[in-house]
This record gives C-alpha cells, structure tokens and sequence, in this order.
C-alpha cells in the first residue's frame, strides 16, 4: 500500500513539469473584445488549456468565462462558454487545474455585474470540456481551485484564509479556515503531491497535507508580499515575495534568495527541469521576463513587445517559455478589465498565446496585415440637442453605407483569413458602453504584396457623445489565426464633420439589451422620440404583462424586469407612425 501512495505520488507531480518544441503565435478573436485569463499545461500530448472572457461591451459589460484546449501548435481543439452560473457578466476565470490521474480538469472563476457580487462557480470538467459537475462556491465570490488527485478538489477564496475540499463528485468533504490562527490571505494554491498542497499567503506560506478527512500543516514560513509559487528545477520550491525570489526546501528552510528589485516588479514564476522565469514589469513599466537558472540566479531579461500586453499566464518550457494573455493595440501599465478606459481606447483585444525561445527570441507569425484605406459610399452623421449621460450638450449618430476596406498584406506569407473590427464610444447607459461589430473573411488567398478590397457591409451607430468629428476606424486583427507581427499598420480611418440636421421619428432599429436580460432591460431608440409611444411586454400567446407610455424626446427606456419568471417575452412599442415588435429573453 505504501508503495503504491509513493508512485501515485510521483505521477502527480510529474505533470508538474512540461516540454514543448513547437513555437507558438496565436490569435484567439473570439469576441470584439476578449481577455486572457490562465494558462495551463495539460498531459494531453502538450496541449494548453486556456482560460479567459469574451464579450462586448454592448448597453451592460457582458464578459462570459471562456475556455479552451489548444494543440501543441495552438489550433483549438474545443471551446466552451462557462456561463451556468445565475449570471455570466464579467466572468474571469481565476485558476486552472488538472488531475490526470482522474483525467479531469478543475475550473474556478468569478462573475459578477458591474454593481453587485454573487458567487463564483466551480466545475469538474473531461478532457472534452464537458462538465461532469458544477457548482456555485457559494460564500465564495473570488475562489480558486487546485486539484488533489483522485480525491478531488480544494477551493480558497483569494484574499481569504477559508479552504474547501470537494470530492470527486463535487460534495464538500471538510472546510478549514487558516485566517483565524495563522492570518492566511490566499493568493495562489500549488498541489505538490497526491495530498499535499502549498498554500501561498501574502504574509506566509504554508505546507498542508490533506488525508481521512482531515487537513494537517506540515511546515510554515512568515514571507513579505507572497505573489506566486512554483516547482524549482531541484524538485523544491520556487517563491516569488517582494522583490525576491526564494528557493525553499520541504521544510521550508531558505536555500537561496535573489533579489529582483532592480530588474522591476514580477508577479508570476515558472520553472521547467533547467529553468525558472518570471514575469512582469520592468521600471519603465514594459512587459519583461526573467530567465533565471537552477539556483535563480539572472540569466537574460526578455523584452515581451509593446503590442503583446497584458501578459497574464507563463508556463516554463524545456526551451523557453509560453504566455497567455491580452493583445491590445496600445501599450499599458493596468489590467485591462480592471481599467475600462484602457479597452475604451484599444479598440478591442485579442487572447494570445505565443512562445519565446532560451535566448529569448519571439515566435513569429510570418503575418502582417496593413490596413491602407476606407471608403463610404454614403454617409450621414446627425447631431441632436438632447443629452445622453456623459455628453451634457448632446448627442450624435452616423449611419455609413456601403463601407469597404482596403487592406494589404505586407507579410512574406499567404494570408487565407483575417477580421476587421469597429468600435463606437457610445453614451452611458448601464455602466460602461461600447459599440462593437467584427467581420471575419475566410478564402482571401491573399499574396505577399498583394491588395484586396473587402467589404464590412452597413453600419448605423448607436448614441454617441457629441464631437464636431465622427471617426469610423477599422482594424484588422488575426490573420489565419495568428497575431499581427506589426501592429502600426493594421488601422485606417474615415473621418466625418458632424452637421446639425432634425432627427427622423421612426421606430425601426431599436436596440434591446442585455439579451438575454436579468434584472434591467435597455431599450435603445435610433433617435430621440419625436412624440409618445406606448410600450408593451408580451408572452408568446400575446397576454400584455406590462404597459408604459413613452415620453417624447427620450432616447432610452430602462425597464425592471427582474420580477418576470424567465422564458421568451415580446416587446411591442407603437406610435401613429408605426409598429415594432422585438423578442427578448429573461433568464
């Protein structure tokens, strides 16, 4: 018996360590705006499960939790939405775990609106994505989760000392609460044996084992700003706190330390057999890693490019390392969903995974898109006296006709597909708002120095801030899958000089949103109201629910349906010039 504990206890922390050789550069455009979350090596022939959100900002900040498996060259081999939770606005996924003993994954994020909180969720998922259990964490509004193998799983709430074990069909077996005596705040949980696992602090560290029902500490260690953990190339532990990097023994006796002040602030570390990185910010505030030998001494620093921010995820690889993250078209210091006006000014983002080699040389795409004009066969940009939220004077829509794109490929490969994205910078309405459309075009077959033109179609903008210019920008992101090597190209744009012209008062092109809705419902009118309305919410059968007259000048109606059970709804708004009727879901 206790020989089969101490094998199973190897193959468990085998799948610690991973090796790849393919480079990696990938786009993930799933949503105009998407964020890398987590990233994490499975046993699955070198595949990548990656974690993140995807979503617009469209009326209500809509980011569901997304995962996906990706090869060992990064082509997707599945994706899923995480969004059986009660709500799935600006969900994150918080920590990916594997038990390939079980040949299962552990998911655990967070979701919630831009004005309250509710639990985050858990699943048990096969190696095909499917959930074999799912769970909301209850207490738990930020948790985290890292596998014991063949025993299920333990839950931490960041920033908290509460840990949860849930066995292999999801039931909670034990809770432990480490804040009260030892005054834990979790920030990372690392599985380092079949029923041991490290629990990293901001103030401490400290060893757990987990058997018959029972959660016993092994050793203990006080540490200043405790950031992240990981399997030194020795079979110990690597810790990042403060401005150093420690090695750590079982016992938690400090084998080496290095400092790190002057090479910048690191939040994450990584090792493979040879080879620890860590990532972060240098000084100036660009993205940077640090190659760090055996003993965690510096070896090179990695410049990680202006245009492939934010990095969230590295994983250590026998020849170099992998990162996940969020691609935006301009460089930043603040994550970007933390900080709305950063995706405000991105025009979208992408989820990228790419590679970098031992000597720090970036995987390349081989691909470069330029962008070198728009042209509108008509257009029309109206202004209107009344004021939406944060435009005081007025507000503004456009309407573009006929809208054509010509981009060129400046890359040394053939380009079969790209997306080209558009973005306005609507009035507030619920929280923060964006206006979003992407178009991606497959079949191009596009030479090196070739040109083609492509057609994006019509647009008609929703309320926007009143400016004396309306930009029509479009960019292109993606091609065949992969990122832009050259990011200051791949945006033109169409300028019009705002005229101030009456509004038109049909009902045609009203916009209801979110949709599905939980609590609110925003109906979004073209142009203001010239003159009263009546508005109505339908069953399928026809059976009014609800009934309201619409003022006159309004642009917007937010209606509080968090009362209705949910199911299909109809909306019918109607004047003496028309009749609209909209179908809308309440979940």
């Amino acid at each position: 018996m206790y020989l089969k504990h101490f094998l199973l206890s190897l193959i468990a922390l085998s799948v610690l360590t991973f090796s790849a050789a393919q480079p990696l550069n990938r786009s993930f455009h799933r949503q105009p705006i998407n964020l890398g979350d987590q990233l994490l090596p499975t046993s699955i022939s070198g595949s990548w499960l990656i974690g993140g959100s995807a979503g617009q900002y469209m009326g209500y900040p809509v980011f569901r939790p997304w995962l996906a498996l990706a090869d060992a060259t990064g082509g997707l081999l599945w994706e899923r939405y995480l969004d059986d939770s009660f709500a799935a606005e600006l969900g994150r996924v918080n920590s990916l775990s594997e038990d390939a003993l079980g040949e299962v994954f552990y998911v655990a994020g967070s979701v919630s609106g831009c004005d309250y909180l509710i639990p985050g969720f858990i699943y048990m998922l096969d190696k095909d994505g499917q959930a074999l259990w799912f769970k909301e964490s209850e207490l738990f509004f930020n948790p985290m989760a890292t596998a014991l193998p063949l025993q299920g799983v333990l839950v931490g709430e960041r920033g908290s000392g509460m840990v949860e074990w849930h066995g292999m069909s999801g039931q909670a077996v034990i809770s432990s609460d480490f804040s009260g005596q030892f005054g834990l705040h979790l920030v990372q949980m690392l599985t380092t044996g079949l029923n041991s696992v490290a629990l990293l602090g901001s103030s401490q560290l400290i060893l757990t084992e987990w058997t018959d029902g029972e959660a016993q500490i092994t050793a203990r260690i006080q540490l200043e700003n405790g950031k992240s953990i990981a399997r030194a190339p020795s079979g110990q532990l690597a810790v990042l706190a403060g401005e150093k990097i420690l090695l750590l023994d079982d016992s938690l006796n400090i084998l080496h330390e290095q400092s790190l002040s002057s090479y910048g602030d690191f939040r994450k570390v990584s090792c493979s057999t040879n080879r620890c990185y860590v990532g972060g910010q240098s000084p100036e505030g660009r993205y940077i890693a640090l190659a760090l030998d055996a003993e965690l001494n510096h070896v090179r620093t990695i410049g990680m490019g202006p245009n492939y921010n934010y990095p969230s995820g590295l994983v250590a690889v026998e020849n170099g390392f992998v990162a996940l993250g969020t691609a935006l078209r301009q460089e930043t210091e603040a994550t970007p969903f933390s900080a709305p006006n950063v995706l405000a000014t991105s025009e979208g983002s992408d989820i990228f995974l790419r590679s970098w080699d031992a000597e720090g040389t970036p995987a390349a795409s081989q691909r470069n898109i330029a962008v070198e004009a728009i042209t509108v066969d008509q257009y029309e940009v109206l202004s209107f006296p009344e004021p939406c939220y944060n435009s005081p004077d007025g507000h503004m829509q456009g309407q573009f006709s006929g809208v054509n794109v010509e981009v060129r490929n400046e890359g040394p490969a053939t380009i079969g597909s790209i997306t080209l994205n558009t973005v306005f910078l609507t009035c507030w309405s619920i929280c923060y708002t964006q206006q979003n459309i992407s178009r991606t075009f497959e079949g191009l077959s596009l030479a090196p120095g070739e040109s083609t033109t492509l057609s994006f179609g019509d647009i008609q903008t929703w309320p926007l801030p009143l400016d004396e210019m309306l930009p029509l920008c479009i960019w292109a992101s993606g091609p065949d899958g992969q990122l832009d090597d050259d990011f200051s190209d791949n945006t033109s744009c169409f300028n019009v000089v705002v005229s101030d012209v009456e509004p038109a008062n049909s009902l045609e092109n009203i916009v209801v949103f979110p949709n599905p809705a939980s609590g609110w419902l925003a109906v979004q009118y073209p142009n203001p109201l010239a003159e009263i309305a009546e508005l109505k919410i339908l069953t399928p059968l026809g059976q009014c629910l609800y009934r309201e007259a619409v003022s006159a000048g309004l642009a917007t109606t937010q209606l509080n349906v968090g009362q209705l059970p949910a199911g299909l709804y109809y909306l019918n708004i109607q004047n003496e010039r028309g009749n609209t009727v909209i179908p809308w879901v309440k979940k």
